[in-house]
């Protein structure tokens, strides 16, 4: 379940790294264009075109793993018979919501700390796998 939140964390970062290989090609590739003062940047970027391909490769596995982790997740919480458990979980688990968010959300006298307790307590009715 944890997972998601790391995962999407990871898929942030390569995304990036991306856009800073391809801000960083895009100058490059204008140097080259001036032939006459730039002869070694071919082998920059040759470097970065694949570095880049690999990148975009293992942000599209993480987005495939992510996808299917969401899926999962989704249908555990789909098994909950108790509403104020499927929120809770929801906008912790899919969502990423803090504590205090999701007590906002739940509304009445449910505060940060209730929130959190309900959760621990029914962590292990959730099962993903």
């Amino acid at each position: 379940m944890k997972s998601l939140y790391h995962l999407k964390r990871e898929i942030e970062f390569l995304d990036e790294k991306i856009a800073e290989l391809e801000t960083k090609m895009t100058k490059i590739t204008s140097v080259i264009t001036d032939m006459p003062k730039a002869h070694d940047n071919g082998d920059k970027l040759c470097a970065d075109v694949v570095k880049l391909v690999m990148l975009k490769e293992r942000r599209d596995k993480k987005n495939e793993l992510y996808n299917k982790e969401s899926k999962r997740t989704l249908n555990a919480l789909n098994a909950l018979e108790d509403s104020q458990l499927f929120t809770i979980f929801y906008y912790r688990l899919v969502e990423f919501k803090d504590w205090e968010e999701i007590a906002g959300i739940l509304g009445g006298k449910n505060t940060y700390h209730n929130v959190r307790n309900i959760y621990y307590r029914n962590a292990k009715k959730i099962d993903t796998k």
